[in-house]
């Protein structure tokens, strides 16, 4: 339905639409618990307001690569990652341009990268809202954005854990809201006491390597 009324739109620019217009008030269980977003992902699919999302977070097939690249996928060849590399592109797989932002280990801070479009055939400007999750403050940059129809713009998004338990998931919101729409992202961040590889490969029987450690204290 949503392709019959936009041909022009790409198969991510449909999932984010679904996605970042969906509605949240969805049950675990039979007894009524409310689901959190491990149980249903975004919510439940509202197809009158997909219909016209104002944003969308498109992917290109360069940044599907990157993503590869990122986890180290045998699909990707080394040498498009080198030139992925060269052309700038973030290999961080939280900073692929999906609607939702996870963090997965986030030890002291750390800015993840998102783009949005304007599918609007009207101009309009967006406000950030932020629900931070418990624990762990949210900054966003820039607070405001004006698109143009089919224009896009940039925007970071910053984590700090600040207190509460650690590896333990917590849950909030990102929502850009003009006065006819909102568009809404899932947070979902893991605080972690220490980053590090989770191993070091060598090939010759003695030598030293490097590596990157980010303490959270």
């Amino acid at each position: 339905l949503l392709k019959e009324a936009h041909p022009d739109w790409s198969p991510e620019a449909v999932k984010s639409a679904l996605m970042t217009s969906a509605r949240q008030d969805v049950a675990r269980d039979a007894e009524g618990t409310a689901a959190n977003p491990f149980d249903m992902g975004s919510g439940h699919i509202d197809p009158n307001a997909a219909f016209d999302p104002g944003l969308v977070y498109e992917t290109t097939p360069e940044e599907y690569d990157a993503f590869g690249c990122g986890i180290e996928s045998p699909a990707v060849d080394p040498a498009r990652c080198a030139e992925l590399e060269t052309l700038g592109f973030s290999f961080a797989p939280e900073d692929l341009n999906q609607p939702n932002i996870s963090v997965g280990r986030l030890a002291s801070q750390q800015t993840v990268t998102r783009r949005v479009t304007n599918v609007s055939d009207q101009g309009a400007t967006y406000v950030v809202e932020v629900t931070p999750p418990n624990g762990v403050a949210v900054a966003v940059s820039p607070t405001t954005l004006s698109l143009g129809p089919r224009e896009s713009a940039t925007y970071e998004v910053t984590f700090t854990y600040t207190s509460g338990p650690l590896h333990l998931w917590r849950f909030g919101e990102l929502r850009w809201v003009s006065p006819d729409r909102t568009v809404r992202s899932v947070l979902a961040i893991r605080p972690a006491s220490i980053v590090a590889p989770a191993e070091i490969t060598g090939f010759s029987g003695s030598g030293t390597a490097s590596f990157d450690i980010e303490f959270g204290y």
